[in-house]
């Protein structure tokens, strides 16, 4: 660029030339185009009939009123490509328009738009596709995940431009975000506990104290005079082996029954 000239970019020669054709199709087309074709299939004329005009109406654009609101609309278009050609087109993009508009209103827009199921994940797929980069697809998402933490702490913060630096926080504060919050937590926390237990009064005392469990084996066998005789009069090895010829009868039968 010098001092002396604009250099026009071939966005901005593009621009020019798609608005003259815009600009000519858009005159013909009311003017010319529709007023002739409605009237030709109304009465195979190009020209309205006075006497059936009444009854069907007519095409031409001083008689038509929804000709005239199509019109008013391309010629506000047609405005607003004008001043963007006399203003110029921005010749760097900025990293994200979603991300590129201030104040509370903004940062809610761009909260939606973050919320929405893969529009950012194909955004910037696009934006990695078809931009000038020397960064890969997980820089070019970082880029954007480190875009998105600025702009939100950036707009998000917006309140505390007014606060004074190093002033205390008010006690108004430390009772709704303080105290307040940390109730609610230690209620859900908490709160669960204390009501299914005998300190909240809506549940019984537990009337059970205590329990006890006992077991007993009953055994069938009946021994004789002679066995127990024997077992008695039995001495050392002889004894001990006895009882323990006894006890696994006794463990047999009982594994029987």
């Amino acid at each position: 660029m010098e001092d002396s000239r604009t250099v026009i970019t071939s966005q901005q020669k593009t621009k020019y030339t798609m608005h003259m054709v815009i600009l000519v199709a858009v005159h013909v087309f009311c003017f010319w185009y529709l007023p002739i074709t409605g009237n030709i299939k109304l009465y195979n004329s190009p020209l309205c009939d006075e006497h059936a005009e009444q009854f069907y109406g007519c095409k031409n654009f001083q008689k038509n009123g929804y000709l005239k609101v199509f019109y008013g609309i391309l010629c506000v278009y047609l405005l607003l490509s004008a001043l963007q050609i006399r203003r110029g087109l921005p010749i760097h993009k900025k990293p994200s328009s979603i991300l590129a508009h201030d104040g509370p209103l903004g940062l809610i827009g761009a909260q939606i738009f973050n919320a929405i199921p893969f529009a950012v994940e194909i955004r910037c797929l696009l934006d990695f596709t078809f931009s000038k980069t020397a960064l890969d697809i997980f820089q070019f998402w970082q880029l954007w995940m480190y875009h998105w933490e600025m702009y939100t702490a950036k707009n998000g913060n917006w309140s505390y431009v007014v606060k004074v630096l190093g002033s205390p926080t008010l006690k108004l504060d430390k009772c709704i975000f303080g105290v307040l919050f940390t109730g609610v937590i230690l209620s859900l926390l908490v709160g669960p506990l204390w009501f299914f237990s005998e300190v909240g009064g809506f549940i019984a005392p537990n009337p059970v104290q205590q329990a006890q469990i006992s077991f007993a084996f009953v055994v069938s066998k009946t021994l004789s005079q002679e066995d127990f005789d024997g077992s008695t009069s039995a001495s050392g090895s002889g004894e001990s082996s006895q009882l323990n010829n006894l006890s696994l009868g006794l463990l047999e039968e009982w594994d029987d029954s």
